[in-house]
């Protein structure tokens, strides 16, 4: 049911999404639905919980890397990017309602979203043991913010499989305030060697 109902509400939007649409797509009956959820929104927001926990987990885990090992921030955060892409890519329907859908389903959702987006705020803030100069104190949540606006306007108006090629330049929109324009337009061209030697020939 939590697959189902993100995969509802990617298809028609949080408000129009019934109860009916999340047990016919889950093949589930309407009373084995009421006894595991009082509402749509309970569904709605296990299933969002779900996502973002693991969404968190698996960009931390590529952050951070092997315990023990002390990497350069900038190569921190080129991982931890493409493992946010990376997981939005594979899940077309977690990504539209993570991403974009998350925001019309109500103040519960709206607070859980940012929840996670602190959690990614302090993974940004690491680059300030490495600034170059002063960075403002709401830097990272402005760099969010237009990240977040790069993979929605990718996600409603392409597809989440391609969300990968925003890879480069989400890395450069991230470290130039704290490494300076060329140090992070080396970044970007990293980025984009990484993805290009990756690709099929």
């Amino acid at each position: 049911m939590l697959k189902a109902v993100l995969e509802a509400v990617a298809a028609e939007g949080y408000q129009d999404t019934r109860v009916t649409d999340v047990i016919v797509r889950a093949g589930v009956s309407r009373k084995t639905f009421y006894e595991q959820f009082d509402e749509k929104e309970e569904c709605f927001l296990a299933a969002y919980d779900r996502e973002l926990t693991q969404l968190t987990e698996e960009v931390a885990a590529a952050f951070f890397g092997e315990e023990g090992v002390t990497r350069p921030w900038a190569d921190q955060v080129r991982d931890g990017v493409r493992a946010f892409l990376r997981y939005l890519a594979e899940r077309p329907a977690a990504a539209r309602v993570c991403m974009v859908d998350a925001m019309g389903a109500g103040s519960r959702a709206i607070a859980k979203r940012e929840a996670a987006l602190r959690n990614f705020t302090y993974l940004i803030d690491a680059g300030r043991s490495e600034a170059r100069v002063e960075v403002p104190a709401r830097t990272a949540v402005a760099v969010l913010g237009g990240a977040n606006e790069l993979i929605a306007a990718e996600l409603l108006h392409g597809s989440a499989e391609n969300v990968g090629h925003l890879a480069p330049d989400i890395v450069y929109l991230i470290t130039v305030p704290f490494l300076g324009p060329k140090a992070a337009i080396a970044e970007r061209e990293k980025t984009r060697a990484e993805i290009e030697s990756e690709a099929p020939a």
